[in-house]
């Protein structure tokens, strides 16, 4: 017969007291030990990386809200204004659970299963409609409704209406979230380079590695580390939104991820006062001293210098942010030059091309609030608003043009003639007028903008086709098909904007020629994809 323990114990009371008191002791023991564990062990703190906004298994979990009731109870606890919200009598918390697991009408094929959370981080991060407890949602004074995750609105242009409205956001937002994920996995160009396991630039020059495909896709819809994703990762993670439930406090997500000891100040210097005056000096690429310690102090302080260390060393990410406050604050670096305020005194338009925009550019660039890597002598929409502030703060007026007085001459031999002049690029005047009359009358110029007097890409595409030396560039249903780059320039992609015009997919007043966010967006909604 086997021996068997058991019954050997349960025959003898004397062993069942001993056993008894063996494991009390051992529990006892073990209770104490887990106890000063738990008293020793510090709080562990998680620390923001770039290259990993969050991980896949994040992007779609749906345990901290896997129902409709789970989000209307987690708006009325934080008392969001969207707990009342009703739009086409669904409650917003109904709107953000059917676009984040694919219950509304899937765009062109793609169904989203994202995390409900991450439509939430969209909407604080975006409009702080989260936390703005007191917004009137109906009257919506600030259009955080309208524009809520920051769906087609680029930073350099407006909002493109198509896409406003609460309901049509967070469809759209989830749309683009899934739809970059879904690139990401590999083989898919609609979505270079945000592939998983490309490095990227960001907006604000950080070298990303791209770990997973749900950080791809938030880059993708934020092309910025700070603080933009920064941000995404914080409420995410502080909210226990993923795969864990663990909470953190902004505070300790800030304190572990951006606070750094400051350099030492030099007791010798005396110390500058940490305001907007910082922003009148010049700083140069390379500078380091106790000067760019303050601006950088000043900068943090100010929300626009997003590096997490104060390095006191001026480079790319500080000249970036300078620019930044500059332009938004009105201020100029230094004192206008005579040769620079007869250049801001041109008058220029949208698309304008040549060397005078140039000599614009590099004023601008003087006087800190444009980017050196941008003098093009293209002019474009940044241009156009940094060359308004310096009109601003300059108090320069816009020359009025000189009279041009042109001597009559047949109109047969002078479109002859101007058909066979030799043009340039960034030619303009009255001549480039009649130029653009003459093409007008044989059916070939149809610039939106009409008679410009500039002779740009338009124009000369146009003179190439009227000589018989270029196609017709304008043919939609081939450029409907045709691949586009991001940020590409070019007169293909002026005739693109002109084809998204006639099919109301593209509500910019005129085709620039230039493939931003508004184009993309275009592009996507007439095509269904980039």
């Amino acid at each position: 017969m086997p021996f068997n323990i058991m019954r050997v114990i349960d025959a003898h009371p004397i062993l069942q007291l001993c056993l008894t008191v063996s494991i009390l002791s051992l529990s006892l023991v073990s209770g104490l030990a887990l106890h000063l564990q738990a008293q020793s062990a510090p709080r562990i703190i998680p620390r923001f990386d770039p290259n990993v906004i969050l991980s896949e298994a994040d992007f779609g979990s749906t345990r901290a809200f896997g129902s409709v009731d789970s989000i209307q109870k987690y708006l009325e606890s934080v008392n969001s204004p969207l707990k009342n919200y009703n739009q086409n009598s669904k409650a917003a918390s109904q709107i953000i659970f059917d676009a984040a697991r694919g219950n509304t009408n899937t765009q062109f094929g793609v169904r989203p299963q994202l995390n409900p959370g991450l439509i939430l981080t969209l909407l604080q991060k975006e409009q702080s409609l989260i936390s703005s407890t007191d917004y009137n949602i109906t009257t919506d004074p600030q259009k955080k409704l309208r524009y809520a995750t920051g769906y087609a609105c680029p930073d350099n242009g407006p909002c493109n209406e198509k896409f406003a409205g609460f309901e049509n956001q967070v469809n759209w937002a989830a749309y683009q979230l899934q739809f970059n994920f879904d690139g990401a996995q590999g083989g898919q160009s609609r979505v270079a380079p945000y592939i998983k396991g490309q490095t990227i630039t960001t907006l604000d020059n950080y070298k990303v590695f791209l770990s997973n495909s749900a950080t791809a896709a938030f880059y993708r819809y934020t092309p910025h580390v700070y603080w933009g994703n920064y941000n995404t990762w914080k409420i995410m993670i502080s909210n226990g939104w993923g795969e864990s439930s663990q909470t953190y406090t902004y505070s300790e997500l800030d304190n572990s991820s951006l606070s750094k000891e400051l350099p030492k100040s030099d007791p010798t210097q005396p110390t500058q006062p940490l305001d907007s005056s910082l922003l009148k000096q010049s700083y140069r690429i390379g500078q380091e001293d106790n000067s760019v310690i303050a601006l950088q102090t000043f900068l943090r302080q100010e929300g626009y210098f997003a590096h997490p260390i104060i390095t006191g060393y001026y480079g790319s990410v500080s000249d970036q942010s300078a620019r930044n406050y500059r332009l938004d604050k009105g201020i100029l670096a230094g004192n206008v030059s005579d040769i620079c305020k007869a250049v801001l005194a041109v008058q220029f338009s949208i698309g304008q091309e040549g060397g005078k925009v140039r000599e614009l550019q590099r004023c601008l660039n003087g006087l800190g609030i444009f980017d050196s890597s941008l003098v093009t002598g293209y002019f474009g929409n940044v241009t156009s608003r940094a060359l308004d502030v310096a009109r601003s703060v300059s108090g320069t007026a816009v020359a009025k043009p000189e009279p041009v007085v042109v001597q009559p001459v047949p109109v047969a031999n002078k479109c002859q003639d101007l058909k066979n002049s030799n043009w340039r690029i960034g030619d303009n005047g009255q001549p480039v007028r009649d130029l653009q009359q003459c093409l007008k009358d044989v059916g070939l110029f149809n610039w939106p903008g009409g008679i410009t007097g500039f002779y740009g890409n338009f124009t000369d595409s146009k003179l190439k086709q009227w000589r018989g030396s270029a196609p017709a560039t304008d043919d939609c249903a081939s450029l409907k098909t045709q691949k586009f780059t991001y940020t590409e320039r070019s007169e293909k992609v002026r005739s693109l904007q002109i084809c998204l015009q006639k099919n109301n997919s593209f509500n910019y007043p005129t085709p620039t020629g230039f493939l931003g966010d508004i184009t993309r967006a275009g592009l996507i909604q007439w095509r269904g994809y980039f």
